[in-house]
């Protein structure tokens, strides 16, 4: 097998693995949790339907996780679906960025982000911040 071939098989189990682990947690109950759960549908309903967030905050997470709010009919249902969506994206990139190290790296990266239990913290808590995640595993790549 291409070593091409096996970093795009890593590389694709490192996004599914985080978007299933990441899904599993925010499944556990039928409606947003958290510290600011339901904060989150406020701030999306109000960005559909008038465009704007309806309290002060940065905007870019709320335009971020706004197609997966409007493509699902279960609102709870696409905001976890993009938290996932996400999370697995920054999986990916952190595979991409390590494995220029070694052959393990990249997939060590990748676990360590989705098993720390400081991005799972942040993740039950602070959905934005944990967004956010993704532009400082970019800043890295």
């Amino acid at each position: 097998m291409k070593q091409t071939s096996i970093h795009a098989i890593c590389a694709a189990i490192s996004f599914l693995f985080a978007f299933v682990i990441i899904l599993m947690i925010l499944l556990r109950y039928p409606i947003m949790y958290g510290i600011d759960g339901p904060y989150y549908l406020i701030q999306m309903r109000h960005l559909v339907s008038d465009g704007v967030i309806k309290y002060p905050d940065p905007p870019l997470t709320y335009y971020m996780l706004a197609p997966f709010y409007i493509l699902s009919a279960d609102k709870n249902l696409g905001l976890k679906m993009a938290v996932a969506f996400y999370g697995g994206l920054t999986a990916f990139v952190l595979y991409a960025a390590f494995r220029r190290f070694g052959d393990l790296s990249g997939l060590a990266a990748s676990l360590t982000f989705i098993l720390s239990p400081f991005t799972l913290r942040l993740l039950n808590d602070f959905i934005k911040n944990y967004v956010s995640l993704l532009f400082i595993a970019i800043f890295i790549y």
